[in-house]
């Protein structure tokens, strides 16, 4: 029985309750005199009743409410119970030639700056390092050196962290018998800098800054490893775990995996979720607002703002597996694992369109509107404001 139906039977019950009621209140124009009253007090007869009418009413609102309920309920079934996905079909584009020249003008070519990105924070300033120093590049085009580099640890400098009040610079330096990592944190505001940790004999990577707390895991090539904990404001470090598969960060975020791929939350919103959404996602990426990950052959996108799933079909090439490296807006940026081609690809999910980044190569980053990414030296693209992909 639809509403409608309903509505009808519980109208016609009421109609046949209503004949019953043959009388209701008199209510009189102006208030009686006592003896007026008395005198209705002597009568030998039943008062008039208007429980009757007051039934019907009540009656009446029952029915109203029983209709209202049903339709209510029968919008929220038809309502869906999930957010909105769109799926689109994956097609190769030509980058436009507003993007290029933004890479051009975004590219870095001065000879203390032509280096590769080492971090990128939620703000949208990137890291670079370059000829003995780190280099804090902010949207504005303004730059600052945050740390000079001993020659000594030239050996390497890893992704480091970053967020709107720390820095966490890892370098590398080759000693006796291997290699040693030093983790060196750095104020932005007053550039005063402090030793925090010496990881020996494995690679402290990745590194995540989240509410004064410095993370990392420590892989020694072992079946699993450990999770660190360091409190910035009380100066101490622990050990959060040994069992470890990796950690994972977001700008929200920290946590690490199990042998299983189980999460485990260490600080903030579950860096391997995304908001709305149930199951695994590989590879997941996040610029603050946006979420990217793998689908099998496909990428799924994610906006906690507009709440709604855009799967983009067949991005990878036959036999190919690409890699995620950032989301930014609605664009995401992957890697193609394929030897022969491994300049990154942009994918345009509001149109599923598919352009080539010339020379691209290494790590990147995104955060603020801001996509930085290596290209020999350093690139740095401003996505807002320019133009979509179509095919």
């Amino acid at each position: 029985m639809n509403d409608q139906q309903l509505e009808t039977v519980l109208r016609r019950s009421l109609s046949q309750h209503a004949d019953t009621v043959d009388s209701g209140p008199t209510w009189p124009p102006e208030p009686l005199a006592d003896d007026v009253l008395a005198e209705h007090r002597d009568r030998r007869r039943r008062p008039a009743t208007w429980w009757p009418v007051a039934a019907a009413v009540v009656a009446v609102l029952a029915v109203i409410a029983v209709v209202l309920a049903v339709r209510h309920a029968a919008s929220d079934h038809n309502r869906p119970a999930t957010p909105v996905t769109v799926t689109r079909t994956a097609c190769t584009t030509s980058l436009p030639q507003a993007w290029q020249d933004a890479i051009d003008t975004g590219a870095l070519h001065k000879s203390d700056l032509d280096g590769p990105v080492i971090g990128g924070s939620p703000d949208g300033d990137v890291l670079i390092s370059s000829n003995k120093q780190v280099t804090l590049f902010r949207p504005d085009g303004s730059t600052q050196a945050v740390s000079n580099v001993p020659f000594q640890d030239m050996f390497g400098i890893p992704d480091a962290a970053i967020d709107r009040r720390w820095i966490v610079l890892p370098t590398t330096s080759a000693v006796s018998g291997g290699v040693e990592v030093t983790l060196k944190l750095i104020d932005r505001t007053t550039l005063r800098s402090r030793e925090i940790a010496v990881v020996t004999d494995a690679n402290p990577r990745p590194i995540a800054l989240l509410d004064n707390h410095v993370y990392w895991f420590a892989d020694t090539n072992a079946a699993t490893g450990s999770v660190s904990d360091y409190d910035i404001g009380a100066g101490t470090t622990r050990t959060l775990t040994r069992s470890a598969k990796r950690l994972v960060s977001s700008s929200n975020g920290v946590a690490w995996t199990d042998a299983r791929d189980g999460s485990h939350v260490i600080a903030g919103l579950d860096p391997t979720a995304v908001p709305g959404q149930t199951g695994v996602h590989p590879q997941l990426m996040s610029d603050g607002h946006n979420y990217a990950w793998r689908h099998g052959t496909d990428i799924a996108w994610y906006s906690d703002i507009t709440k709604r799933t855009v799967v983009v079909q067949h991005v990878d090439a036959a036999g190919d597996q690409d890699m995620m490296l950032a989301v930014v807006g609605p664009y995401v940026i992957v890697q193609p694992s394929i030897a022969k081609d491994i300049r990154a690809k942009v994918v345009d999910t509001r149109t599923g369109a598919i352009a080539r980044l010339d020379d691209t190569t290494g790590w990147a980053t995104s955060g603020g509107g801001i996509l930085a990414y290596t290209r020999g030296g350093s690139v740095i693209v401003r996505t807002q404001g320019l133009l979509g992909l179509h095919c």
